[in-house]
């Protein structure tokens, strides 16, 4: 629940989440995800092996199913490289 300031009075309403974040890295890179298809996640294994291809702004996921996903990158971390 959220009250947000409206005209000089206040209204109050429910606030529905529908970005699932995703968070996976490479060897030398870790990518943050953002999928705003709550009805569909992507069909990830967790900790599993995950086929990924950087485009510009975007990451193509091979998924489970095998099926090509177009996802919005929303943050690039540069990891330490291990000696």
């Amino acid at each position: 629940m959220a009250v947000v300031p409206v005209g000089g009075g206040l209204y109050g309403g429910h606030v529905y989440v529908t970005t699932v974040w995703y968070r996976i890295e490479t060897e030398d890179t870790t990518y943050v995800l953002a999928w705003s298809r709550k009805k569909h996640p992507l069909n990830l294994t967790l900790h599993g092996q995950t086929k990924i291809a950087i485009d510009g702004q975007n990451a193509h996921i091979l998924g489970d199913s095998g099926k090509d996903v177009k996802v919005p990158i929303a943050e690039k971390i540069a990891r330490e490289k291990q000696p």
